[in-house]
């Protein structure tokens, strides 16, 4: 019961372009020590001509949440360490065959682990778009989690 958004976008987050992704907590219960990895798999072609799949590990913001309560928007920094750095709609499918997620965290009530995983392809990756709020914040200060709002994108501001 934890849903990935089936897109990724890529806008800039403090004038800096950001590849972000979220994650939703779909139980009623809080999960503990959650744990996000990014991986980008891509083809690569030696100087002898063999073709090899590679896979490599992208640096999250962050990384470890200790309470993950309802959802969790993911973001890569794309700088000039980032393997994505200079990626453009144009090149996006030349640079990678796939970006996979893995997710684990410790369910509160079950006192069991829990694990998802999640692809995006070239086609999911939505460029100068940002996700809609999910979040709806109450008069009482309580919150409500839409989760009819988690693939929901609109044009970066």
């Amino acid at each position: 019961r934890v849903a990935f958004s089936n897109t990724a976008v890529i806008h800039d987050r403090n004038g800096i372009p950001s590849l972000q992704f979220r994650i939703a907590n779909e139980r009623k219960n809080e999960m503990y020590g959650a744990r996000f990895e990014l991986y980008m798999m891509y083809d690569e072609v030696t100087a002898e001509g063999q073709q090899l799949r590679r896979t490599e590990l992208l640096t999250l913001v962050r990384d470890y949440v200790p309470l993950y309560m309802m959802t969790w928007t993911c973001m890569h920094t794309i700088d000039e360490t980032s393997p994505l750095y200079g990626i453009s709609p144009e090149t996006l499918a030349e640079r990678f065959q796939m970006l996979v997620v893995h997710f684990h965290a410790s369910d509160g009530v079950l006192l069991k682990t829990v694990r998802a995983s999640h692809v995006y392809t070239p086609v999911d990756i939505h460029f100068d778009k940002r996700f809609a709020d999910i979040i709806e914040r109450l008069d009482d200060m309580s919150m409500v989690l839409h989760h009819e709002k988690l693939h929901d994108v609109l044009p970066a501001e």
